[in-house]
């Protein structure tokens, strides 16, 4: 805690900031014969804002402006003796150097230059760092799905779609994870804490100036990152009033049914989705901050605002399986109200949901009559309400100091956001409230010594309580009733589910400074990033217990369930509830500390280098026992261990992260070098780094809901001769008290020596400038992921003749590798990848009416493991078919999930040419229309086919089955004796099926081997998206227009597996079932039962002034 209090004393009395969202201008001042011209004055100046610094050449004749805010600029330089040139329309860009190189004549003439113009004004000529930035032009133009613009990073080349991965709005860069990316706002801290990706999403395009994306190679002050840095710049406020008012309109009644929909024949008939609307009114005001009479800041404060408000309304169909009208009335008949309390508890959540389809009728035995139940339609109002607000000053103190506040916020609620069981009042909310808020200051302390300092704080907190409207369902544990099943096979159960309530609240207070100096030709930037996290998370637990009725002793679940039997266990029958506090308080501190020399060894070479020291603090450490402690180390007579003892993760305090990097921008005026590389018109970059991964506190939410922390504590129903129905008063059979501790108890922990995870990434390409202010870049870019995340089985079931249990043990066994521990799923560093990459793009800024860029990757990524949970909405498990600790991850090797072999990208802004002026009424009619879009080709996700049951008894059931090269695509052979060839496919009737025509061959129960097929041997469909907008412009006054705008997403409604639809109201994306001895019959590998985003019709109108 001192040496805590001494770095906060430090951020506050020394000039601070990492992770500037600025940029920066530099050049070298010369004479016509090429000699530096030192002591030149050179100014600096907004021409949106008349805002100025004011710097000297030094003794290299170079100058540099550091900590520039985003915008146009002129630059205008003076000597005694030379005339002055001033040289306009300067783009300064976050993150990146504006080289502006000056040469003065002798004589008193000064000269005038549009930089526009000149060799080498759209290359970066000085450091190594690859990606991209997404200017206001393509953020307000091009079709965003959701409305945030960091979306628009999948349009750089090297950035993948996260499809089926983790991680809120996020992507894969370069190789890495979507959860390595570092999501910044004005460079400050933007990430979820809990399981990573963008916290706040800024979703009012007009409100954001730039997003800045660095895939590779970037700065010694940037880290936090494995994959990206994402950085989202606010707009602020010129010397013009300007603003916009806006209304978007989206109703599913114009889009089109996605690939499930399609399927339901009601849906098929009605021929669009089911009703949606939302509406967004958005509005934003900038300009000089005004008080009459006051003050005028014209020219030195200036003020920027936004409000959003998005608005949704819908309605939730959904299929439950409750008693007809008369099975009611046989269930009253013969349990009158209040004889039996499960009877009238079943009817009471029921009451006015009446089964009317698909009857069938359950036996409650005993001669009594059976009950019949049919489905019921039901439907509820959802609705979801975010409003969001940003204000932004920037303040001129004096020539040398600059001021800046920012304060973002949003409120997200969702009535109906956490449990939907369609049974009337059986629905919980959900809601967030985000908030970010900034302080910034730029001091010039002289020609050479610049200084960020930032104050921030952001704070997260995301809520799914426990808040069902119905009284009864807030009583009711969650009540499973085995044997009932829906047309869609789909057992039924009534209660809220038991993971609710949980949620979490972060609140991270920053410090950060960067300073910068300049020595000769050596540019020194260092500085620091302080963060202390404070936060509290509610893990799902099952508080309220839940109650499991199975069949048993020739009665049904229903049946059970009357009588108040268990019915047959352990896998049926039981009473549950979870023991322990849900809440942790997860706290971290973490610094980081940099220094870099960026060296101009000539005008044509730049040096790089620089190193990062990063401390990231271990959130899992906050839970009582976090660590995994072992096996084969519990007393076997008194089954005591470590196990259940307090433990931490070792501190990781060797994080270091060099950065080195090469510019080499030669002039050649003529001959082959000439025309290959120009008169500054070419850089050649390559450059090496290491960039570490955070952790993440999921990993902490496992373990505090993992034996110790929490006990689980079950009361099983066995059928005996004495019990034929299983245990009887099941209802009052709830625990009340945690049973002992167990080291039977299963563990979900952390590696005790878990530490960060880092990828080394190195790049090699040449930027050129192109004729037609075009822009190509070609390069080739490769990262090594090690230490990555991985889930490991500790202590896998295995066969009787592998496990281990001490001489003379008589007691009960687990089965596994150690006979006296139950399972142990550990979160560890055994994951590991290799990413080489041909990256392409080509660019143009807007001008004259056109913008264009085009990226294309072709790449291979190859690792042992893609994330530490198994893949969302594909069968892609995370342990492996032979757990690592037998050896098993040399055959984990392949195609990673987020492997994309190939991926384009291309978006344009056009402007019809035809009267821009729109004078007159033809003018008005034919002027001012604009197409712009964003299409997308990308390769399909790899995922794994698995066998469906424990063959090789080892690990429990994560085997895969055989694999022949030779047989049809998509067509599986199960093993089945009574079959004439030993197999049948389950696709075809369960025909007998010769083994040799199948791609996929089952192997059965029991074999003691694996099967042949490696892991992430298919593929999903890949991506062939077309986004386009049209859109017409009235210009109403020399500065005002009014635009109205239609947006097609999908618009040739393309089948866009495991792709988020842009529609609220769209069902979840998945993939196709990958179960050889599982999958329903018909849907092997078929991907038109997964789903992903139809095309949808957004509407909007503009007014901008």
């Amino acid at each position: 805690m001192k040496f805590r209090a001494v770095l906060l004393l430090l951020a506050m009395s020394v000039t601070a900031f990492a992770q500037t969202s600025r940029g920066t201008v530099s050049g070298t001042v010369t004479d016509p014969t090429g000699a530096v011209i030192s002591g030149a004055s050179v100014v600096l100046t907004n021409t949106a804002t008349t805002v100025s610094r004011s710097t000297v050449a030094n003794s290299e004749g170079f100058y540099r402006f550091d900590a520039v805010d985003l915008g146009t600029y002129t630059i205008k330089v003076t000597a005694a003796g030379f005339g002055a040139i001033t040289k306009s329309n300067i783009i300064v860009s976050a993150n990146l150097t504006s080289t502006v190189d000056a040469q003065l004549s002798p004589g008193t003439q000064e000269v005038s230059v549009d930089v526009t113009a000149e060799s080498g004004a759209l290359i970066q000529t000085e450091a190594p760092v690859r990606g991209g930035n997404i200017d206001a032009t393509r953020i307000t133009e091009l079709p965003i799905a959701l409305r945030n613009p960091v979306a628009l990073a999948l349009t750089l080349p090297g950035v993948s779609t996260n499809r089926f991965g983790f991680g809120v709005a996020t992507f894969s860069v370069n190789g890495g994870r979507g959860r390595s990316n570092n999501f910044l706002i004005d460079g400050t801290e933007n990430n979820d804490i809990s399981i990573a990706g963008q916290g706040f999403q800024i979703k009012n395009p007009d409100a954001v100036q730039e997003v800045s994306v660095q895939t590779s190679n970037y700065d010694a002050e940037f880290g936090r990152a494995g994959g990206a840095v994402v950085n989202t710049i606010t707009k602020s406020g010129t010397n013009q009033f300007h603003g916009t008012a806006s209304w978007q309109y989206d109703s599913t009644r114009d889009d089109a049914l996605t690939n499930t929909q399609s399927l339901d024949p009601n849906l098929q008939q009605r021929g669009y989705p089911p009703y949606g609307t939302e509406h967004i009114f958005a509005g934003t005001i900038g300009g000089p901050v005004k008080l009459p009479g006051l003050y005028d800041g014209k020219d030195r404060t200036f003020f920027f605002g936004s409000y959003q408000n998005q608005r949704q309304a819908s309605n939730t169909v959904t299929s439950v399986l409750v008693p007809t009208a008369a099975g009611r009335a046989t269930l009253r008949q013969l349990f009158p109200q209040g004889v039996n309390p499960r009877v009238d508890s079943l009817l009471a959540v029921t009451e006015g949901t009446v089964g009317i389809a698909n009857l069938t009728s359950i036996a409650l035995g005993n001669n009594r009559p059976d009950v019949q139940f049919g489905q019921a339609v039901t439907a509820f109002a959802q609705s979801y309400v975010e409003p969001q607000y940003q204000v932004r000053i920037d303040h001129k103190i004096s020539e040398k100091s600059q001021f800046s506040s920012r304060y973002l916020f949003a409120d997200q609620n969702a009535p109906v956001g956490g449990a939907t069981l369609g049974l009337p009042g059986f629905t919980t909310s959900q809601a967030n409230r985000f908030q970010n808020f900034l302080l910034s200051e730029t001091h010039v302390f002289s020609p050479v010594l610049t200084n960020e300092l930032r104050l921030s704080y952001n704070r997260i907190a995301l809520a799914f309580p426990f808040n069902p409207p119905n009284p009864l369902a807030q009583n009711l544990p969650s009540i499973t009733i085995a044997g009932i099943t829906n047309a869609q096979g789909i057992g039924w159960n009534y209660g809220i589910q038991t993971n609710l309530p949980q949620g979490r609240i972060a609140n991270n207070y920053v410090i950060q400074d960067t300073m910068t100096y300049v020595k000769s030709n050596h540019t020194f930037r260092f500085g620091f990033d302080l963060l202390q996290q404070r936060s509290r998370q509610f893990a799902p637990i099952n508080e309220r217990g839940s109650l499991t009725y199975n069949a048993g002793g020739g009665f049904t679940g229903l049946a059970n369930f009357v009588d108040d039997f268990g019915g047959a266990g352990p896998g049926g029958g039981s009473a549950n509830r979870d023991f322990g506090s849900p809440r942790y308080y997860p706290e971290l501190f973490r610094q980081a500390y940099f220094f870099q020399d960026r060296w101009r060894v000539n005008n044509a070479l730049t040096l790089t280098l620089g190193v990062r020291y990063e401390n990231f603090g271990n959130p899992v450490n906050s839970v009582r026992t976090a660590a995994f402690t072992g096996l084969f180390n519990v007393d076997p007579v008194t089954l005591q261990g470590p196990y259940s003892q307090p433990s931490q993760v070792a501190a990781d305090n060797n994080n270091w992260a060099p950065t080195i990097g090469i510019a080499y921008s030669p002039s050649f005026t003529n001959g082959v070098l000439g025309k290959l590389f120009g008169d500054k018109k070419s850089v050649i970059r390559s450059g090496y780094q290491i960039g570490y991964d955070s952790f993440f506190n999921n990993i902490a939410s496992n373990a505090a809901t993992s034996a110790p922390n929490v006990v689980a504590t079950q009361v099983i129903s066995s059928v005996t001769t004495a019990n034929p129905r299983g245990l009887a008063n099941l209802s009052n059979s709830l625990p009340t008290t945690a049973r002992p501790l167990s080291p039977f108890d299963a563990q979900t922990l952390a590696d005790p020596n878990l530490v960060n995870p880092y990828y080394q990434r190195w790049s090699l390409g040449i930027q050129r400038e192109l004729p037609g202010k075009l822009m190509v870049d070609a390069s080739y870019v490769g990262s090594k992921g090690t230490k990555l995340y991985m889930n490991e089985d500790r202590n896998p079931l295995v066969p009787a003749n592998m496990r281990v249990t001490p001489t003379g043990y008589t007691g009960t066994i687990s089965g596994r590798l150690d006979n006296l521990q139950g399972g142990r799923t550990i979160r560890s560093n055994s994951g590991g990848s290799n990413y080489h990459a041909g990256q392409l793009s080509v660019s143009r800024r807007f001008n004259g009416g056109l913008a264009l860029t085009g990226g294309y990757t072709w790449s291979k990524l190859i690792d042992n493991n893609s994330e530490i949970f198994a893949s969302a909405g594909l069968s892609n498990g995370s342990l492996s078919i032979t757990p690592h600790i037998l050896g098993g991850e040399r055959n984990e090797r392949a195609v990673s999930l987020f492997d994309r072999t190939h991926r384009a990208v291309f978006t344009y802004v056009y402007e019809f040419p035809f009267m821009r002026d729109q004078k007159g009424v033809l003018g008005h009619i034919v002027g001012g229309w604009q197409l712009s879009g964003i299409t997308t080709f990308e390769t399909g996700v790899p995922f794994t086919v698995t066998n469906g049951v424990d063959a090789n008894g080892v690990g429990g059931n994560n085997d895969r089955p055989d694999l022949n090269p030779l047989g049809q695509k998509g067509v599986r052979a199960v093993p089945n004796a009574a079959s004439p060839t030993g197999y049948v496919n389950p696709d075809a009737n369960n025909a007998p099926i010769d083994p040799a025509t199948a791609r996929y061959i089952g192997v059965a129960a029991g074999s003691n081997r694996n099967g042949t097929a490696g892991r992430n041997t298919e593929r999903t469909r890949g991506l062939n998206n077309f986004d386009f907008t049209v859109q017409k412009q009235f210009r109403l006054t020399e500065g005002t227009s009014l635009q109205f705008r239609t947006e097609f997403f999908n618009v040739f409604n393309h089948p866009q597996y495991g792709t988020f639809s842009i529609s609220p109201f769209s069902p979840a994306t998945a993939g196709p079932s990958a179960s050889v001895f599982n999958t329903a019959s018909g849907q092997f590998l078929q991907p038109q039962f997964g789903d992903g985003g139809g095309r949808v019709i957004r509407y909007l109108m503009k007014l901008t002034f």
